[in-house]
């Protein structure tokens, strides 16, 4: 879901880092995890009010910040935060990679988290066990003694 908002956004968002400069946007975005963000004006709006309708977003006006802020209201606290940590990571970025393959790169690591690792074990024979990670303690056997032991 938030893939798919941060898709409709990009293409304001990067046009109002073109526009506004990446200072102002990062400060906008720190807007973005607090309540005020899911109550009353929203961010989108209030860019638009505070630097008004800007030559490198001609379509951000009114009711287009409206239905924007409305799929912002629609995240929850966590993908609020996640959005904004890529905002910020992408703003970070150099001048040159503020574009919306960028910005989704950014989003789409936010989402997934650190890298996810997959490992399989396989085990063979009477009383194996394979494990991949233990939190824990394992206790395995059937109560039978070792054979060949004491």
């Amino acid at each position: 879901m938030l893939v798919d908002i941060a898709q409709d956004l990009a293409p304001y968002l990067t046009g109002l880092a073109g526009a506004l400069g990446t200072s102002v946007m990062t400060q906008a975005t720190e807007r973005f995890s607090e309540v005020a963000v899911a109550e009353g004006e929203g961010f989108f709006r209030r860019l638009l009010r505070e630097h008004g309708r800007s030559r490198a977003t001609p379509a951000l006006d009114g009711p287009t910040a409206d239905r924007l802020d409305g799929l912002l209201r629609g995240l929850g606290a966590e993908d609020r935060n996640r959005l904004a940590e890529a905002l910020t990571a992408w703003l970070g970025e150099e001048p040159g990679r503020l574009d919306e393959g960028h910005l989704m790169a950014h989003v789409r690591k936010a989402v997934e988290g650190p890298g996810v690792v997959r490992n399989s074990a396989v085990t063979h024979g009477p009383n194996s066990i394979a494990v991949n990670q233990v939190h824990g303690t394992i206790n395995m056997g059937d109560g039978t003694r070792p054979q060949g032991g004491p």
